[in-house]
Parts: structure tokens; sequence; C-alpha cells
């Protein structure tokens, strides 16, 4: 039987909405970067809620579904 090695992560770089600000904005990059706090200021963060998400029905009152796939769930 073969060793399992398992997933490889790759770590990404991580700074904050308030730090990217002050460097200057985004920049050409060949990684990933995790903008910590981006969503803070976003105006829909404040507008909708899981909660209110939850609740929303379509026209005929059937629930919303979808997928972050945006694939039709099997």
């Amino acid at each position: 039987m073969a060793d399992y090695v398992g997933p490889q992560f790759r770590f990404i770089d991580e700074i904050s909405a308030e730090a990217l600000a002050a460097s200057g904005g985004f920049q050409p990059r060949d990684r990933p970067l995790l903008v910590k706090g981006a969503l803070k200021r976003w105006p829909a963060s404040e507008r909708w809620t899981f909660e209110q998400l939850a609740q929303l029905r379509r026209a005929d009152g059937a629930e919303v579904v979808t997928s972050f796939s945006g694939l039709a769930p099997a």
C-alpha cells in the first residue's frame, strides 16, 4: 500500500485593510493576498444579515436555493 502524503498547503500573505490602504492599495502580485477586515465598510454587510438572506423567498413562496459553485444543487 502506498504511503498517503495528504494535502499540501501554501501560506498566503495577509494584510489588514487599513495597512493596504496606507501602502497605496493593490499592486501587481504573483501570490494570493488575504485582506483582513476589507468587508467591514461594505454597505451590503450592513444591509443584509444571514438571517435576512435565509428568509428570502421567490414570488411563488418557494425557498431560494443556490450553491457556491453556481451550479444547481443535486
